[in-house]
């Protein structure tokens, strides 16, 4: 194999400010009053939401409602992350052996047809692997609407703290729309667990990603050790200046020093266009790890464009905030989006990395602006998945294994914190842990640990401001719960059992 290489530009820093607490959680404003969300408004170039002054998340913050059952849960897992308990299997449980840790499914209770039909190859595969610890819930088994996390779990015999595979396996396949089975269902679930969506709009999408992860795990479907990291950096953009400089650049210069047996490539700045990215994903060279860091396109509720496009990844075609008409739609030639995965492109058994706004998937209630104005405001007629990311998987000559990406919006918190800097460690884990050949629901683990002390942190804050009569700081909390929604959003579209097949 040949020597790891980090191909791109340093980092550069001569355009940003210097940073504050508030402003690492902004995404274009040196005002460290104000923080502005990340994302792009397709229809008009903008970003996506006007900016909020700290005062207002701080009390944005003090209006989340805590699930008292949920809580405890989380506090169980940090408890078990500090006695080094790096998963909640019980000891001897290997995450990567499906007969020790299980898999499941799950189907919604009332019509689960296409999906079982469609994924009948993959769920015979999984059986096959899995023995006496592989289980389908479907029918009365399935999940109920309106049902939580602990109510489902607490119907099939499994209480919190350790799991039993047996009862419960560790890898849970969710198979429905989020429309169906919630956002909410599958962010509490993951706390523990090693949880996916996949979500198609026919039988045949179903099918045709079944098929694909059967046919990447056989041996002669094996994929190079060859990866390519992606960040446009826009000129006047805080977001992404930061996302290159400081989460794509010195992950590639870390990776390619301590995975030596794989290619490490950066495209970052005037490499990181359109073009470029399609071209490495239409050829026979394309890499097995795909991580990308870019604005994620969204457009407004009602909008045509909005099903199809949200989520689509800016490249640097977009010349930035400062050169943009607002007003003036970002034509197609500048973004990656489910239009752009052509027939040839070679997806068989690659899994990508995605950060970026709604890469992931698109909810129908804003949360966010949900909690500022008091009341509940619908973004979306309903909520769905990443048309890009459905795409990908369900490639017809042959699909991607998972896509890893963020529902909502996506915050630099993820990979920078207050004046301590770069933050690398959960991408580096969840990417090191990829590239060593583990499965994506298990190499997810530190971002699932990251929200579970995140959701802890806050709400201790929180007590203490209401019970104990704490003041209240409203940068440090708007930090907080800024980094708290951002860790909740990351999500495994495809099954989260499957890994990389790595050539030897």
């Amino acid at each position: 194999m040949p020597r790891a290489r980090s191909v791109g530009p340093s980092r550069n820093n001569s355009e940003l400010p210097p940073t504050s607490p508030t402003d690492l959680c902004s995404s274009q404003s040196v005002d460290t009053e104000l923080v502005y969300c990340n994302g792009i408004a397709g229809d008009s170039g903008d970003y996506l939401v006007s900016p909020l002054s700290v005062e207002q998340i701080s009390q944005i913050a003090q209006s989340v409602h805590v699930d008292a059952a949920h809580l405890s849960e989380i506090q169980w897992v940090v408890q078990r992350r500090h006695e080094k308990q790096l998963t909640a299997l019980p000891r001897g449980i290997d995450s990567n052996n499906l007969g020790q840790a299980g898999w499941g499914v799950i189907f919604p209770q009332d019509n689960d047809s296409p999906q079982r039909e469609g994924l009948a190859e993959l769920l015979a595969h999984r059986r096959l692997q899995c023995g006496g610890r592989y289980r389908e819930f479907v029918g009365s088994d399935g999940y109920r609407p309106g049902e939580s996390k602990i109510d489902f779990l607490t119907r099939h015999g499994m209480g919190p703290g350790v799991l039993d595979p047996e009862r419960i396996p560790f890898y849970l396949l969710i198979a429905a729309s989020p429309e169906v089975i919630p956002f909410d269902f599958q962010f509490q679930l993951d706390v523990k667990y090693g949880v996916g969506r996949v979500h198609f709009d026919d039988v045949d999408g179903y099918r045709a990603y079944a098929r694909s992860v059967v046919r990447a795990e056989l041996p002669e479907s094996s994929v190079p050790h060859r990866s390519i990291f992606f960040g446009p950096r826009h000129g006047g953009d805080f977001a992404t200046q930061r996302s290159a400089d400081h989460l794509i650049i010195p992950l590639a210069e870390r990776l390619a020093a301590e995975e030596s047996n794989w290619s490490v490539r950066a495209l970052v700045r005037e490499q990181a266009t359109k073009s470029s990215l399609l071209t490495i994903l239409h050829k026979d060279a394309a890499p097995a790890l795909l991580l990308t860091a870019s604005h994620g396109l969204a457009f407004p509720n009602g909008d045509s464009r909005q099903r199809q496009t949200n989520g689509a990844l800016v490249c640097q075609d977009w010349p930035g905030p400062l050169q943009w008409e607002i007003g003036k739609p970002i034509p197609p030639n500048m973004y990656v989006s489910a239009d752009d995965v052509a027939g040839d492109a070679v997806l068989l058994g690659r899994i990508a990395v995605v950060f970026a706004c709604f890469g992931a998937g698109t909810p129908k209630t804003d949360s966010f602006m949900r909690s500022a104005t008091g009341t509940a405001m619908d973004i979306a007629p309903c909520s769905f998945l990443s048309e890009l990311a459905k795409r990908m998987l369900a490639h017809p000559p042959g699909g991607a294994l998972a896509f890893v990406g963020h529902v909502e919006r996506a915050w630099p918190s993820s990979f920078l914190w207050k004046r301590a800097g770069e933050q690398l460690h959960t991408f580096k884990d969840l990417l090191s842990r990829l590239m060593n050949g583990e499965r994506v629901g298990a190499a997810l683990d530190g971002f699932n640990s990251r929200y579970s002390e995140l959701s802890n942190d806050l709400t201790e804050e929180l007590r203490n401001i209401k019970e104990g009569g704490k003041s209240v700081k409203a940068a440090q909390l708007a930090d907080l719960w800024l980094a708290h929604e951002d860790a909740r959003g990351y999500v495994i579209v495809g099954d989260p059992a499957v890994r990389l097949n790595l050539a030897s």
